[in-house]
């Protein structure tokens, strides 16, 4: 039987006390919008309180923008780009086979949440990939970026392309792991697009599933364990994925993916002040909306 919401986030917060995305201090009391947020009344369908919920927020049930608020209203986006790496990746031509890469001194030298990673150490092009969208590894998100295009710049530069082809006019991308930058830039309704586009592949939709993985150098001299930053898998019915973000500027950020029923939904959260319960709050809205009517006749609100 499918847990109520409020014991998911409790649940959720348990796991997450003393945690932040970026191995970072949390920041408490960032300012946030005052956005409607969606209440399940027990019994009585879907009601409305105004309360802080995030600096954007957007729904999508069945295909439909059911929540949109803020959706245009241009926020970092953290570790989200590396959707957009991982996808670029996926179409490269070094992605075509599993490689071995050795990583450089520069990626071994990032910043914020990261494996570990050494200076000269060999691993294969998959892991790589794995650890950039399971334990958003700011070092194998690096090494993947090198690797698929030379250089973090040339990441870059392709990862603008690809924002550009799908249509996400908002989106300005300046460092292929989501490090903060005065110029990144991005809007949940572009976030959209981009969810989309990865959704199209299906090993992100494998590794963006995945709880809990291993890997290993090529000596295997040493391994690492990934543990999902997604802290929606397993507790909450349904989600599939996709990625979680946090820095100091752009807050607590998610795109969750949850299917169950025959209904997709896809939650887009930027600078969330409590990503967890709030994502199962709306999923809970979400999926009782198309239960008890068709998505798109009539809003929320």
């Amino acid at each position: 039987m499918p847990l109520k919401a409020q014991e998911i986030a409790q649940r959720l917060q348990i796991l997450a006390a003393g945690v932040c995305h970026a191995g970072q201090h949390c920041c408490k009391g960032m300012p946030l919008l005052c956005v409607l947020f969606l209440l399940l009344a027990s019994g009585q369908g879907i009601a409305f309180q105004d309360e802080p919920v995030a600096g954007a927020v957007l729904l999508r049930v069945a295909g439909n923008v059911e929540v949109a608020e803020s959706i245009t209203r241009q926020l970092a986006p953290a570790s989200l780009t590396k959707l957009a790496l991982a996808v670029v990746a996926l179409e490269s031509d070094p992605m075509r086979r599993d490689v071995l890469v050795r990583i450089s001194q520069a990626a071994a030298g990032q910043t914020g949440s990261r494996l570990g990673l050494r200076e000269g150490e060999k691993l294969k092009s998959s892991d790589l990939l794995a650890a950039t969208l399971i334990a958003s590894a700011n070092d194998a998100c690096l090494a993947l970026a090198e690797h698929v295009a030379g250089s973090p710049q040339g990441a870059v530069k392709r990862m603008n392309k690809l924002s550009r082809r799908l249509g996400m006019s908002a989106t300005l991308f300046m460092d292929p792991c989501g490090h903060d930058h005065p110029a990144q830039k991005t809007t949940a309704r572009d976030l959209t697009r981009l969810a989309d586009a990865a959704m199209r592949h299906p090993r992100i939709l494998e590794i963006a599933g995945t709880r809990e993985m291993q890997i290993a150098t090529a000596d295997g001299r040493r391994r690492f364990a990934l543990k999902n930053t997604n802290l929606l898998l397993g507790s909450y019915p349904g989600v599939v994925g996709l990625k979680t973000g946090y820095t100091t500027r752009a807050g607590r950020c998610l795109i969750a993916l949850a299917r169950r029923d025959g209904i997709e939904l896809l939650l887009v959260l930027l600078a969330a002040e409590d990503r967890w319960e709030t994502a199962v709050r709306l999923l809970d809205a979400g999926f009782e909306r198309a239960r008890s009517q068709p998505p798109g006749e009539g809003p929320f609100r």
